[in-house]
């Protein structure tokens, strides 16, 4: 039995840390979008910015504590500001589609091809 729990808690932080990580590769595409945005609305840039300081905050959030807590963390910030919270998930849908955007329209060299000139 313990070897069960202590298999399952080291399951558990494997899977904090690739939530993490997942967390930091938002903040990451964030800003590849605020840098994508910055000529067209450098304002919007600013907001995008701040929004991927917050994510970054989230990923050090996730790291740093317990599963349960950040589930209960999330929860009560939904239901204490569901506006908020309604807001970032848009705001993250955004982001993503501007990066898979933004990757989908850079030219990508495979290994063993010859680049055109």
């Amino acid at each position: 039995m313990e070897v069960l729990l202590a298999r399952a808690g080291r399951d558990e932080e494997d899977g904090k840390a690739a939530g993490a990580d997942q967390i930091e590769g938002f903040a990451r595409a964030a800003r590849t979008a605020a840098d994508d945005l910055d000529k067209q609305s450098p304002e919007i840039a600013g907001y995008v910015r701040q929004a991927a300081d917050g994510i970054e905050q989230a990923a050090n959030s996730v790291r740093n504590r317990s599963v349960g807590e950040f589930v209960e963390m999330m929860g009560s910030f939904a239901r204490k500001q569901p506006t908020a919270f309604f807001g970032s998930a848009v705001l993250a849908g955004f982001v993503m589609s501007r990066f898979v955007k933004s990757r989908a329209d850079r030219p990508t060299h495979q290994p063993g091809s010859v680049p055109a000139s």
